[in-house]
């Protein structure tokens, strides 16, 4: 009998999804009958709108069910666009700036398989989203992280001192996923300044733009004297309740977005056809959307200040209070040093579900990501019984 040849190196290379695996384990415990209260995987606990959805069926009964432009339809490339351009004073072109993609997540990779070659040096800067890893270890660039989402450390003197003229490209996540932190202008100018000085490309990805608390969310689009290098990641899935309907973009470069349009005809042709069209009435009828989503930010807000009061009820635990997105990231390391081994224990004896910190890169371990984005009694209930698990004993 002879071995059959080895696999793909570079599909070896891509991690598991830190954050899905921890669902997964305990979508098992629920097929047993286990009852698991869930604050792990972060997607709103809302409905996606009635205009949406009426939107997606007109689609299908029309027809409009075919290949789309592998770029995205023109009608809502140019919608997006166009809100971007008013609100930044900026020119971009629909034929030339911007893709629709199955989901930001896509964005995401078909970017960075873009710019990233094998051995390139990426920087992202950490604790954040979980899938940047994946595409830069399946081409082989070397990842630098720098531990500046989660503390209150000498930002600037930080970043400088991790950047390099073998800097290809910088990640960053603002609103940040799993801490909350939301970057300040003169942040997001350090970074532009550097871009500028180094020349190294920035991805940034806002995906959580629309969801801020107590400060105002500011955009690297903002400074676009360097909109040669920017790649914005961004989509539907959080703001309209969409995460099922695979719909997200990325603005940039034509040099960059015409690649990633390459690799989109090779691997998916083009975004689901009605999901597009559904996804144009956020502009037809912007206003009566974004009431949906106000009241929908009112209650993430009310679950951000009810997540704080309970977990500052727990001894020997510490966190930043989030400025947007809807995740808290406490550190338990008084009680467990192992943040993966913590979420299984309580998964197990407590039915649930968190998301370890150490998925989330450095200065993650120690910590947990809680999600906010669910029912004000499993928000209550799921914490009482973490602070039952760790002050009663294990």
């Amino acid at each position: 009998m002879f071995e059959l040849r080895s696999l793909s190196r570079n599909a070896i290379n891509i991690p598991e999804s830190g954050t899905l695996k921890i669902l997964e384990i305990s979508k098992n415990m629920e097929r047993k009958g286990i009852n698991v209260i869930h604050l792990d995987v972060g997607e709103p606990m809302f409905d996606t709108p009635n205009e949406i959805k009426k939107a997606a069926i007109d689609a299908l009964n029309k027809g409009l069910t075919k290949y789309t432009p592998s770029k995205g339809i023109y009608e809502l490339r140019k919608a997006i666009l166009d809100t971007y351009n008013q609100k930044y004073k900026l020119s971009l072109n629909p034929n030339k700036n911007i893709i629709i993609t199955p989901g930001a997540k896509f964005s995401v990779f078909s970017a960075l398989l873009s710019i990233v070659s094998e051995g390139d040096e990426v920087v992202i800067l950490t604790p954040t989203w979980v899938s940047y890893w994946a595409p830069i270890k399946y081409i082989g660039g070397k990842i630098v992280e720098v531990d500046v989402m989660n503390e209150n450390s000498d930002y600037e003197e930080k970043l400088k001192s991790f950047i390099s003229k073998k800097t290809k490209v910088l990640i960053v996540n603002t609103p940040n996923n799993p801490t909350g932190k939301v970057l300040e202008k003169h942040e997001l100018k350090i970074i532009r300044d550097l871009s500028e000085d180094y020349d190294f490309y920035v991805l940034v990805d806002e995906i959580y733009s629309f969801l801020t608390y107590d400060s105002e969310f500011h955009s690297i689009l903002e400074f676009n004297e360097i909109m040669d290098r920017v790649v914005i990641i961004d989509g539907f899935s959080k703001k309209y309740a969409m995460t099922g309907w695979r719909l997200g973009y990325a603005i940039g470069p034509q040099e960059i977005i015409n690649l990633m349009n390459k690799i989109q005809q090779a691997a998916t042709t083009s975004p689901t056809s009605f999901v597009q069209y559904a996804a144009l009435v956020v502009f037809e009828y912007k206003e009566k959307i974004n009431r949906k989503i106000n009241l929908m930010k009112e209650t993430f807000k009310e679950n951000r200040d009810l997540a704080v009061k309970l977990l500052s009820e727990i001894d020997n635990i510490s966190f930043n209070i989030p400025q947007g997105a809807f995740y808290i990231f406490p550190d338990i390391s008084r009680y467990y040093k192992d943040s993966k081994k913590f979420t299984i224990d309580l998964l197990e004896k407590k039915h649930v579900s968190v998301t370890p910190g150490v998925a989330f890169g450095r200065g993650g371990e120690g910590h947990i990501r809680i999600s906010f984005s669910a029912s004000r009694e499993a928000l209550t209930k799921g914490i009482s019984l973490i602070k039952e698990f760790l002050v009663g004993g294990k």
